[in-house]
């Protein structure tokens, strides 16, 4: 007995405790009566709201010691301006929600109340000072770099106008000369000068259409089209190319697909024109081929998928989980010996996107895509 009333009378002082273990924190801490009057607060809510609690002291009720505080804060805004911001807060904060407040020293806080038996309510303040600037700090860089974003990307769109004029004359006098009296050599080296300069002019569109597309004055035509005959005018597009390389193009399309379709002719046909040419490309043997069908039907709503399968090089994981960045090769190799600026697949990613559609690869190292 005589040791348990020992041990009773070394035990601590948990109120004295709690107290001490309340003043010590950095956020402010303050429990109040039924009636809003202020029962405890700790030394940081006294610093932070000490022009309300004065005004307590002094006989005013919580509201108007709050409206008081507030006309203090921001004395350029009258009365009843004054008022609507006071009972604004007010009520935001007796509704429980976490309430952002300047404090009398010009710190942020944000102050939640959380009710207490028999009607008091206990109120926590977080200063949140260093976080609003550092998102502050944060908004001002993204606008920033949206700014220059903006600006490059009407740099290109820009330059691409320019470059394309003058590069629309070399081609214009080479097909003159080509067409006239040439001896062999001369036409091969006019030939040269067209190739040269259609795959600039291919580069220059793909920089265009980038361009526009993160500046977002790229726009997409639906109009009613027979996809059909979008592909089999594809189909005599590169089958020569594939030809050239051994490679035997396929183009099919369901036969239950609808003979009219809404949709942007000029950028399904770029789509698949990308895909097709990058299936080629990275086909030195076998088959590439191009399915159209039907993917889901509802009514008049139809869903197409077109599928463009290659028996080429394929793929790793590493490579795919880039392919449709802009400039992007599975590596240095593959640029040095397919040759491509890595934007067609960036561009033809985001076109779909913007026609609601869906893009996507499947790939495996040697097993084609």
């Amino acid at each position: 007995m005589t040791t348990t009333q020992e041990d009773s009378a070394q035990a601590p002082d948990v109120a004295a405790l709690i107290e001490e273990a309340v003043h010590s924190l950095s956020d402010g801490f303050a429990i109040f009566d039924p009636d809003h009057r202020l029962i405890f607060a700790n030394e940081p809510s006294r610093r932070s709201f000490a022009n309300t609690y004065r005004g307590m002291e002094r006989g005013l009720s919580y509201p108007d010691a709050h409206f008081d505080s507030v006309h203090k804060a921001l004395p350029h805004l009258d009365e009843q301006a004054c008022r609507t911001v006071a009972d604004k807060l007010l009520a935001r904060l007796r509704s429980g929600k976490p309430t952002v407040l300047i404090t009398d020293e010009g710190r942020t806080v944000q102050t939640v109340y959380r009710p207490m038996h028999n009607g008091r309510t206990v109120a926590v303040s977080a200063d949140i000072t260093a976080l609003r600037q550092k998102e502050k700090e944060l908004e001002e860089a993204k606008a920033k770099a949206e700014a220059a974003n903006k600006a490059k990307s009407d740099f290109l769109a820009n330059i691409s106008h320019e470059i394309r004029t003058p590069l629309n004359g070399i081609l214009g006098m080479a097909q003159v000369l080509a067409a006239g009296g040439l001896s062999r050599e001369q036409k091969e080296q006019v030939d040269a000068i067209l190739d040269s300069g259609k795959s600039l002019m291919s580069i220059v569109n793909d920089v265009l259409d980038l361009s526009k597309i993160e500046a977002g004055r790229l726009e997409i035509a639906p109009v009613d089209h027979d996809l059909g005959h979008l592909l089999r005018r594809l189909q005599k597009l590169w089958g020569v190319r594939a030809e050239e390389k051994g490679v035997k193009l396929i183009v099919a399309a369901d036969a239950a697909l609808p003979p009219q379709l809404k949709l942007d002719p000029v950028r399904v046909r770029q789509c698949i024109s990308n895909l097709i040419s990058n299936a080629i490309k990275f086909t030195d043997r076998g088959l590439v081929t191009v399915v159209a069908s039907v993917h889901e039907a509802k009514g008049n709503d139809v869903t197409i998928a077109v599928r463009v399968e290659d028996s080429g090089i394929g793929m790793g994981e590493e490579t795919l989980t880039k392919l449709f960045q802009p400039f992007t090769q599975a590596d240095a190799s593959t640029s040095r010996r397919f040759g491509g600026t890595g934007l067609g697949l960036a561009i033809s990613s985001q076109l779909v996107t913007l026609m609601n559609g869906r893009f996507g690869c499947e790939s495996k190292m040697g097993a084609g895509s």
